[in-house]
Formats: C-alpha cells, structure tokens, sequence
C-alpha cells in the first residue's frame, strides 16, 4: 500500500463466480491496496448498488465461513455483534467507493505482471490471517490458552476494529490504484500522488491490518489470537520493503516520494 498504488491488504479476497466479482464498468479486484497512493479519479462514480451490495456480502461470508465452523455453533452473541458491525462498516466503505476501484480489488491474488515474490507474500499472508481467524474460536471454546481479556479490553478491540476501516477506506477513497497485488499498472495510467493519509504514511492499508486484526481478536475475547496476529503483520512488513523496492525500480517519481514522506505505517514512528 505505498503511495503508488501497485498493491494493497488482501484481508477479504473471497473469490466469486466470475461474472459475480468482476463490475461492469472496468477491471478490478477487492483487496487492499499495498502500492502507493495516487491522486482519485474524481470521474469515476461510486458503484451500484448491487455491486455493492454482492461485495459486502463477500465480505460479511468470508469472516462468517470462518468462525462459525470452527466454534461449531451458532450461539456465540460476539460473533454475531461483530459480523453486524463489519457489515456497517463494510457497507459505508464499499459504497462509496468508486465501481472501478472494487472491480480492481475483485481480481483474483495472483495476476499477470506480479512478480513471484509477490504472489508468495500474498498467498502466504492470506493463509495466516485466515488460520489466525479461525484460531479464535479454537481458543474461545476449547484452548483457553490465556485468561479472556476483560470487558474494557474487549470494547477496545472492537473500537479498534471500526478504526481500522476507517483507515483503510480513507486510503482507498484517495487511492485509485490500490490493487490487491504488486504490479504496475500502466494500462491505468498508474503514477505517484501522496494524498489522505498517504502524506503521513507510505503504507496506510498496511498499517490499518494492525487494529484489525488484534481488536478482531480482543473482541471475541482471545488473548491467544490477538498476539498470534504477530505472523501476518510481520508478513506485511516483508511484503512492504518489497513492493517498495519494485515500485523504485518501475513507477517514476517514487524515490521522491519516500524522500518526502519517510515514515511506513506509523506517523512520525516508523
């Protein structure tokens, strides 16, 4: 999620029919962008509603596949509260975002013109992010591996939740190019723009994984997953360093571009 827009989080990258996931205007996928940010096409119109309505779907099912099975019941009150406040917060995000951005973001993990190494990162990231969801009712109902965090840790998780969309929908309202894989995107006119939160930090989608995750995990009251979140986070990390220097090699402007914002995911931080 650098500030050129080559690639972002991948948290939901639940793939449908293809006639389901791919929009009518233009090609695109629903990840999120790791690349860098560039300036938004102010064309572009916010996606239909049923468009959208299919997305947040996707995204509402993707978490649902994953806790229910593994608790193997449906009697689970915080699971319920947070599938309800993921829907919110997805909705909001998804629609207003611009149609071609989501078709972006709806493009399977693994593309044309990705490097190897990417396409390592991101699969290997989907696949911890996904065990360490499905690792909470593991622990909720049958580990016990630590004592459950108390009621005001939890209600901090789930705020933390909340704020993670918003960071993430900020940089994917002022990034048109925030595609879920790590590619220049020529065909797009793909160029360097350091606007929203892009000015602060070079990776916010990135940066907006950390709260997810952990207040994912606080909520639904698994110390155990919370701290588990640790392996892809550090998966973001590599894959930061890495598309960056992809991005100085292809996308002109980007040395610039990290000369003047120097910080990855925390502001003034790191």
């Amino acid at each position: 999620m650098a500030a050129a827009g080559s690639g972002s989080l991948p948290i939901i990258t639940l793939q449908q029919d293809r006639r389901e996931t791919r929009f009518s205007r233009s090609t695109g996928a629903i990840g999120w962008h790791k690349g860098s940010l560039c300036r938004r096409d102010i064309s572009a119109e916010p996606c239909s509603s049923s468009n959208a309505s299919s997305a947040c779907s996707s995204i509402r099912a993707f978490f649902a596949l994953l806790l229910f099975p593994a608790a193997r019941t449906l009697h689970w009150r915080r699971a319920w509260i947070f599938l309800g406040v993921n829907l919110t917060a997805a909705s909001i995000s998804v629609f207003s975002a611009p149609e071609s951005l989501l078709n972006e973001r709806y493009k399977p993990a693994v593309q044309k013109g990705q490097p190897v190494v990417d396409r390592i990162l991101l699969l290997t990231f989907i696949l911890s992010f996904c065990a360490d969801v499905v690792f909470i009712p593991e622990d909720v109902f049958r580990l016990h591996l630590f004592p459950r965090p108390g009621p005001g840790v939890c209600a901090l998780g789930l705020a933390l939740f909340v704020a993670s969309w918003w960071l993430l929908t900020s940089a994917m309202l002022n990034n048109p190019f925030a595609a879920v894989v790590v590619r220049l995107q020529a065909e797009r006119g793909q160029h360097v723009v350091d606007a929203g939160p892009y000015h602060l930090i070079r990776h916010p989608m990135y940066a907006g994984f950390a709260p997810l995750a952990i207040g994912l995990a606080l909520w639904l009251e698994s110390s155990a997953a919370a701290i588990a979140a640790i392996v892809p986070l550090a998966l973001l990390v590599v894959r930061a360093h890495f598309e960056e220097k992809f991005l100085l090699r292809s996308l002109p402007g980007y040395a610039a571009y990290m000369q003047r914002v120097r910080y990855r995911f925390i502001p003034f931080v790191w």
